[in-house]
Protein backbone atom coordinates (compact mmCIF):
# COMPACT_ATOMS: atom_id res chain seq x y z
CA UNK A 1 0.00 0.00 0.00
CA UNK A 2 1.19 3.46 -0.95
CA UNK A 3 1.10 6.54 1.11
CA UNK A 4 -1.08 9.21 -1.27
CA UNK A 5 0.52 12.16 1.18
CA UNK A 6 3.45 14.28 -0.37
CA UNK A 7 4.96 14.66 2.15
CA UNK A 8 8.60 13.89 2.61
CA UNK A 9 10.35 14.57 6.22
CA UNK A 10 13.69 14.86 7.28
CA UNK A 11 15.91 16.30 10.11
CA UNK A 12 19.45 16.84 9.85
CA UNK A 13 21.90 17.93 12.22
CA UNK A 14 22.71 21.17 13.50
CA UNK A 15 25.58 23.11 12.23
CA UNK A 16 29.25 21.82 14.22
CA UNK A 17 26.93 19.10 16.27
CA UNK A 18 25.42 15.74 15.95
CA UNK A 19 22.22 16.20 17.68
CA UNK A 20 18.62 14.61 16.83
CA UNK A 21 18.04 12.76 13.60
CA UNK A 22 15.53 11.22 11.57
CA UNK A 23 14.08 10.95 8.46
CA UNK A 24 11.61 8.93 6.57
CA UNK A 25 10.75 7.52 3.14
CA UNK A 26 8.40 8.64 0.52
CA UNK A 27 5.59 6.67 2.61
CA UNK A 28 6.17 6.86 6.58
CA UNK A 29 6.79 3.77 8.03
CA UNK A 30 8.04 3.10 12.19
CA UNK A 31 11.32 2.61 12.47
CA UNK A 32 13.54 2.56 15.38
CA UNK A 33 15.04 5.42 16.07
CA UNK A 34 18.41 6.55 17.70
CA UNK A 35 18.91 10.03 19.35
CA UNK A 36 22.11 11.36 19.77
CA UNK A 37 21.05 14.43 21.76
CA UNK A 38 23.18 12.68 24.61
CA UNK A 39 20.21 11.70 26.65
CA UNK A 40 18.34 8.19 26.60
CA UNK A 41 15.20 9.99 26.15
CA UNK A 42 13.41 11.52 23.06
CA UNK A 43 12.94 15.21 23.00
CA UNK A 44 9.51 16.26 24.02
CA UNK A 45 7.30 18.89 22.96
CA UNK A 46 7.45 20.90 26.10
CA UNK A 47 11.00 21.20 25.32
CA UNK A 48 9.94 22.92 21.62
CA UNK A 49 8.25 25.08 23.76
CA UNK A 50 9.61 25.76 26.23
CA UNK A 51 12.34 26.99 23.03
CA UNK A 52 10.12 29.08 21.29
CA UNK A 53 8.77 30.77 24.79
CA UNK A 54 12.57 31.83 24.85
CA UNK A 55 13.03 32.89 21.04
CA UNK A 56 9.53 34.77 21.15
CA UNK A 57 10.31 37.01 24.19
CA UNK A 58 12.38 38.76 22.24
CA UNK A 59 10.44 41.36 20.09
CA UNK A 60 7.39 40.91 18.00
CA UNK A 61 9.75 40.97 14.60
CA UNK A 62 11.79 38.06 15.98
CA UNK A 63 8.05 36.65 17.18
CA UNK A 64 7.02 36.81 14.02
CA UNK A 65 10.25 35.53 12.00
CA UNK A 66 10.22 32.28 14.23
CA UNK A 67 6.33 31.30 13.79
CA UNK A 68 6.70 31.64 10.21
CA UNK A 69 9.79 29.31 10.10
CA UNK A 70 7.85 26.61 12.19
CA UNK A 71 4.42 27.11 9.53
CA UNK A 72 7.09 26.60 6.63
CA UNK A 73 8.24 23.18 8.82
CA UNK A 74 4.91 22.12 9.74
CA UNK A 75 4.23 22.47 5.76
CA UNK A 76 7.31 19.97 5.23
CA UNK A 77 9.18 22.60 3.85
CA UNK A 78 13.59 21.58 3.79
CA UNK A 79 14.73 22.64 7.47
CA UNK A 80 17.98 23.61 6.68
CA UNK A 81 16.97 25.54 3.76
CA UNK A 82 14.36 27.73 6.33
CA UNK A 83 17.31 27.95 8.60
CA UNK A 84 19.26 29.64 5.77
CA UNK A 85 16.44 32.33 5.13
CA UNK A 86 16.29 33.39 8.69
CA UNK A 87 17.05 37.26 8.87
CA UNK A 88 16.85 38.08 12.53
CA UNK A 89 18.32 34.79 14.29
CA UNK A 90 20.87 34.15 11.33
CA UNK A 91 23.31 32.31 12.83
CA UNK A 92 21.37 32.08 15.88
CA UNK A 93 21.75 27.90 17.24
CA UNK A 94 19.25 28.10 19.30
CA UNK A 95 16.61 28.97 16.60
CA UNK A 96 18.35 26.16 14.74
CA UNK A 97 17.62 23.55 17.19
CA UNK A 98 14.13 24.76 17.88
CA UNK A 99 13.21 24.56 14.38
CA UNK A 100 14.91 21.21 13.70
CA UNK A 101 13.31 19.74 16.79
CA UNK A 102 9.83 21.12 15.38
CA UNK A 103 10.77 18.82 12.45
CA UNK A 104 11.40 16.05 14.20
CA UNK A 105 8.24 16.41 16.85
CA UNK A 106 6.25 16.49 13.30
CA UNK A 107 7.86 13.77 11.63
CA UNK A 108 7.23 11.84 15.43
CA UNK A 109 4.08 12.80 15.36
CA UNK A 110 3.17 11.61 11.66
CA UNK A 111 5.01 8.14 12.53
CA UNK A 112 2.18 7.50 15.30
CA UNK A 113 -0.84 9.49 14.56
CA UNK A 114 -0.99 8.22 10.42
CA UNK A 115 -4.27 10.45 9.87
CA UNK A 116 -2.28 13.83 10.82
CA UNK A 117 -4.01 14.18 13.81
CA UNK A 118 -0.96 14.56 15.82
CA UNK A 119 0.78 17.16 13.86
CA UNK A 120 -2.47 19.11 13.76
CA UNK A 121 -2.95 18.75 17.65
CA UNK A 122 1.02 20.02 18.20
CA UNK A 123 0.45 23.19 15.59
CA UNK A 124 -2.35 23.53 18.13
CA UNK A 125 -0.65 23.83 21.13
CA UNK A 126 2.00 25.74 19.09
CA UNK A 127 -0.74 28.23 18.49
CA UNK A 128 -2.67 28.42 22.02
CA UNK A 129 0.18 29.28 23.45
CA UNK A 130 1.58 31.48 21.04
CA UNK A 131 -1.17 32.74 18.60
CA UNK A 132 -1.98 31.88 14.79
CA UNK A 133 1.05 30.72 12.90
CA UNK A 134 1.81 33.40 10.30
Amino acid sequence: MEDASPRRNEVSTESGSDRVSCGAGESIKPRVLRFKNGNPKPPQQQTLIDELHTLNAMSLDQKLEILTAVRRIWNCEEVNGVVADLNLFSGDVRAERALKLAKWLFIEQDVTYWTESGRHMLRQWIESTFGALP
